[in-house]
Parts: structure tokens; sequence; C-alpha cells
């Protein structure tokens, strides 16, 4: 997996992530849509056949794109932890 900033800015950015499609596209836009201060989050799949997503973050500017997306990958870990604890306990 490798990681770009494409456009950056107060309240918006564009996240370039290659080796990913719609799983980690649509878990981390759903995290981000659950942040207080994210006005806009969406992902593409640039095309059909190249694994690589684009994250768009709207901020309403109280925090920047890059702190709501390391708070949605925060949740997102600790979702996963959970629900890794959920499936040892059956």
């Amino acid at each position: 997996m490798e990681v770009k900033v494409k456009k950056t800015g107060i309240n918006y950015a564009e996240v370039e992530i290659e080796g990913e499609e719609h799983t980690l596209g649509s878990l981390l836009v759903d995290l981000l849509l659950k942040e207080d201060h994210v006005k806009i989050a969406s992902y593409s799949l640039p095309h059909p056949l190249v694994e690589k997503i684009v994250i768009k973050i709207l901020t309403d500017g109280e925090i920047e794109p890059k702190v709501a997306l390391e708070k949605a990958i925060e949740k997102g870990i600790e979702l996963s932890k959970k629900f890794q604890r959920d499936v040892e306990e059956i």
C-alpha cells in the first residue's frame, strides 16, 4: 500500500491509496462521515483495472482533513480490534 496526498488545503484534501479498492474506500468514507467536522467524504476508483482509490475529504474548517482522516483510521482500528475480540469469544 502506498499513500500519496494529491491535494491539500485548510479544509480539503485528496489522498490516493494504491493497492486498495472498494473495501477500504467504503470503510474510510463511512468512518469519515461520522466525524463531527466532516462535511463531505467520498472515494473513487479512477480505473476498474487499477487497484487505486482516491479519498476526498471536505471539512468545515474546524479541523484539517488530515486530522479527520487520522481519527477515522483510529476508529477503524478500534472497530477491527473489537470485531476480532467478538469473533474470538464465539
